[in-house]
């Protein structure tokens, strides 16, 4: 380059000294013959350097078209007589050369990055603000039985709610939809990612068909549920059926009933005494499927934007008095005043209120006990509210069962609060989550 810079200077230096040359023969008469020669020389001197400056601008715009095309591949002629080209030539060469192999690097990492995309078990695709499909695996086209993806109308044509679902998704949201087909349902959860990139912001989801894992969630439910109830109701049969045979046998002799004259005053007292035992334990049994209704019938939440601090503040008259009379500190954080979430006032009150009643239950006993109620922000922008006590603590044996339906250590406990949380988080589209040590105390976690 520093050649070429050189000859344009000396080309430049002779078109100068050939014009001062042309001036000087037609200012001093030396005569038209000198003039003319001076005159096409200078002509000549003018074509020359309009010449190699356009041969030297259409190398330069051919590297860089070849560069927009993405072609690398080229080579100039080096052996050339014109040391300044031969210069230029190996200059736009080893630019070439370099840009062919950062090219080739890139395709390579392209591959390996599709091979990987590839071999992801969930369904992965990504898509720009138009709508245009740059990535998807062969999972997503089955999810979404899909051959061809190349822009989401695709997906509008096979399901109009679905396309709604992935085009209007934001960073960071998860969103579950039910596809009913003629010979299955499958369940489709869908995570959004956003990929911001220097030409344009991309959105890449991942999709996998839970249903399986639900039917295996459901059916592991059902298992727990029924040998809960079979539990309590066996419980509560067994003292009836007990004091039946017992009052029955008052009354027969050998298989017959006896006289009725020789029915004692102990047998009437006996009698009574076991009818009010098979009566306590009919109310019982009638209070726990009164439980179990009540569990079965929660309402669709109304959501609405609700202020935390509001929220907060119903939470704290309703439970003080609980958490004052068990001798245990009910501790609020001020949430900031602008904090709102979507959900059922009525509802997520109903589930803190649980939760905190537990808490408070938990500290029974424990020196200083206080239960503490906060509101945070996940790393995932998601509204949080924690209760956290610092009692007894729970093992993980019973961590695991806390959330199953009627399942409860408590004496007169009914086992149906935390479902009922749980429930309430489910609708509301979020979910509550428990962590604990023994000794040191439990939090619980609603994440909406």
């Amino acid at each position: 380059m520093k050649n070429s810079s050189l000859a344009i200077v000396v080309r430049a230096l002779l078109l100068a000294a050939t014009s001062l040359l042309l001036c000087w023969l037609w200012l001093t008469n030396k005569g038209l013959d000198l003039v003319a020669i001076a005159a096409i020389a200078f002509v000549i001197q003018i074509y020359l350097m309009i010449h190699y400056v356009s041969r030297t601008n259409r190398k330069i715009n051919f590297f860089f078209q070849a560069l927009l095309n993405e072609d690398a591949g080229f080579t100039l002629p080096t052996m050339v007589n014109s040391s300044t080209e031969r210069d230029l030539n190996r200059t736009l060469n080893s630019l070439s050369a370099k840009m062919e192999a950062i090219l080739l690097n890139a395709k390579q990492q392209e591959l390996q990055f599709r091979a990987v995309v590839e071999q992801a078990t969930s369904g992965l695709m990504a898509f720009d603000e138009k709508g245009f499909i740059y990535i998807s695996n062969s999972a997503v086209h089955t999810l979404l039985q899909c051959p061809v993806l190349t822009h989401l109308s695709q997906i509008d044509r096979k399901n109009h709610s679905l396309y709604i679902l992935i085009s209007t998704i934001k960073h960071g949201e998860q969103k579950t939809i039910t596809l009913n087909e003629p010979t299955r349902q499958r369940v489709l959860s869908i995570k959004a990612t956003i990929l911001q990139l220097q030409s344009a912001n991309l959105t890449l989801l991942s999709i996998a068909d839970i249903k399986p894992e639900l039917d295996a969630r459901e059916t592991d439910s059902w298992i727990k549920l029924t040998r809960v109830l079979s539990h309590e109701i066996m419980n509560g049969i067994a003292p009836i059926t007990s004091a039946a045979k017992t009052l029955s046998g008052y009354y027969h002799k050998n298989d017959q009933p006896i006289a009725a004259e020789t029915v004692t005053q102990q047998v009437v007292n006996n009698t009574v005494r076991g009818l009010a035992v098979i009566v306590e334990q009919g109310e019982g049994l009638s209070r726990f499927v009164d439980h179990y209704r009540k569990f079965s019938r929660i309402p669709q939440p109304k959501v609405q934007p609700t202020l935390v601090v509001n929220l907060f503040d119903k939470i704290k008259i309703l439970s003080a008095d609980y958490a004052a009379s068990a001798n245990v500190a009910l501790v609020v954080m001020d949430p900031q005043n602008s904090a709102t979430v979507m959900i059922d006032e009525q509802l997520i009150a109903q589930a803190l209120i649980n939760l905190i009643t537990n808490a408070t239950d938990a500290c029974l006993g424990t020196m200083d006990g206080t239960v503490t109620l906060r509101f945070s922000t996940s790393s995932m922008g998601r509204p949080t509210v924690e209760v956290e006590d610092n009692g007894t603590g729970i093992s993980k044996e019973i961590a695991e069962e806390i959330f199953v339906p009627f399942f409860t250590t408590k004496a007169g406990g009914t086992g149906i609060g935390l479902s009922i949380v749980r429930q309430i988080m489910h609708l509301h589209g979020g979910e509550v989550t428990a962590e604990s040590v023994i000794g040191t105390g439990t939090t619980f976690r609603l994440t909406f």
